[in-house]
């Protein structure tokens, strides 16, 4: 039987990142999910089994994204990463805090290429070896 393939899905614990993350799981992959809420990752975890590991963080630090890379790997070659996390400020331009775009800031774009990077230096070293899922 071939190893597993495995992935990488940020937001995995709630919302489009948990059914990001079935639909990897239905299709053979091991998912490495980070999230920042580790209560609703223990839940969707416990949904998922076994195929779902949750990895506890958040995506706007690097080193979150470096723990969710080496979950996956060390359950198979990881071929696949989903920058799924996001974050909603709701309000008016005129009532947003410093916190408010900080964070936005952290999550919507620092999330997103700290996950790219990291996926990228991890990925590219199998490129001329295709996957196989078992």
């Amino acid at each position: 039987m071939a190893e597993a393939v495995s992935a990488v899905v940020t937001g995995a614990a709630m919302g489009m990142g948990k059914a990001i993350s079935a639909k990897l799981v239905a299709e053979g992959l091991v998912v490495a999910g980070l999230d920042r809420d580790e209560a609703a990752l223990d839940e969707t975890a416990a949904e998922l089994g076994d195929a779902f590991v949750p990895v506890g963080g958040d995506v706007g630090d690097w080193a979150a994204h470096e723990r969710a890379a080496d979950v996956a790997e060390a359950r198979g070659p990881l071929r696949h990463w989903v920058n799924n996390a996001g974050i909603d400020i709701a309000s008016p331009a005129h009532e947003a805090t410093q916190q408010h775009i900080d964070d936005g800031l952290r999550v919507l774009l620092m999330g997103v290429m700290y996950g790219s990077a990291i996926a990228a230096r991890r990925m590219l070293p199998a490129r001329s070896r295709p996957s196989k899922r078992g």
